[in-house]
C-alpha cells in the first residue's frame, strides 16, 4: 500500500526495533549469491526462467533460487567459485532479455527489509510489536524472498499494529505487516471483531456519514491483509 507511509504510526510503532551488529546475518552466504534482474517488460513464467537458466550454467552443484518481486531474483550457489564462473562467463539471456547479474553484501533492501537482518533475533524483536513472538518461518522462500514470515499471539482487545521502525546503522526503515487470513476488523480503530459502521470511536453517525468518509482518512485498510500463499510456497 502506497499510502501507508503517510500514516502517522503510533508511539509504539514508532518506537521500533534496533538490529544490532552481532544479530545480523554474516556476510559468507551472500559472498556466494548474485541479485538477478531480467531486463524486460513482458511477462514471462518465472519457474521456466530460473529452470532454463540452472541448466544453461551447467554447474555440478545445485543452485538456490527465490524470487523477491516481479524480475528480480537470488540466485545462491554452493560455492564462490560457481558464482565467479556465471559472472565470468556472461552475459546471460533468457528468451532473448538479457539477465543481470550483480553481487550483493546483504544490506540491500529489496522490499524495505535488508536480507542480513532477517535473522530469528530480529525476527522475535519485531514480532514483539505485533505480540507475542511464537516461531519464524525457516523456509528459504518465506526468509529472504518477499517478506519474513512469522506467527505470534496477539491480544485482540488491541488494534492491529500496522507497521515499525527498524534502526540498522545509519538507517531508519519502515516496515509494514500484513495478516494471513485477516477476519473482520475495524478500518477505524484497528480492533478485531466489528466492522467501521459498528465503531464506538465514531460516536453517532448515520449509515450516510459513514459512506462519506473517505478511506484515505482512516488509518486501516485492507491493505493490511496479505494474499494467500500460493501452493507451492505452502508445501
Amino acid at each position: 500500500m502506497e499510502n501507508w507511509k503517510n500514516i502517522p504510526l503510533s508511539k509504539e510503532e514508532e518506537e521500533g526495533v534496533t538490529a544490532a551488529e552481532d544479530e545480523v546475518s554474516g556476510d559468507e552466504i551472500f559472498q556466494r549469491t548474485l541479485a538477478g534482474k531480467l531486463w524486460t517488460d513482458s511477462s514471462f513464467n518465472s519457474r521456466a526462467f530460473t529452470s532454463t537458466m540452472i541448466s544453461a550454467w551447467k554447474l555440478k552443484n545445485p543452485v538456490e533460487t527465490q524470487e523477491l518481486s516481479k524480475n528480480l531474483f537470488l540466485f545462491r550457489f554452493a560455492t564462490n567459485r560457481d558464482l565467479k564462473t556465471i559472472l565470468r562467463n556472461g552475459p546471460w539471456s533468457f528468451d532473448r532479455n538479457l539477465l543481470v547479474l550483480v553481487r550483493i553484501s546483504g544490506e540491500e533492501e529489496p522490499l524495505a527489509l535488508p536480507l542480513i537482518i532477517r535473522t530469528e533475533v530480529m525476527a522475535k524483536k519485531i514480532g514483539g510489536i505485533i505480540g507475542t513472538f511464537e516461531k519464524m518461518d525457516q523456509k528459504e522462500a518465506h526468509k529472504n524472498g518477499r517478506f519474513l514470515r512469522i506467527k505470534v499471539t496477539m491480544d485482540l482487545k488491541q488494534p492491529l499494529k500496522r507497521g515499525t521502525v527498524v534502526k540498522f546503522k545509519e538507517k531508519i526503515l519502515r516496515v509494514h505487516f500484513k495478516y494471513e487470513r485477516l477476519p473482520t476488523f475495524c478500518f477505524v480503530c484497528g480492533r478485531i471483531g466489528h466492522q467501521l459502521k459498528d465503531c464506538e470511536a465514531l460516536g453517532d453517525i448515520s449509515e450516510g456519514g459513514v459512506k462519506d468518509i473517505e478511506e484515505q482518512d482512516l488509518s486501516f485498510g485492507l491493505w493490511l491483509r496479505a494474499s494467500p500463499l500460493p501452493r507451492a510456497m505452502e508445501e
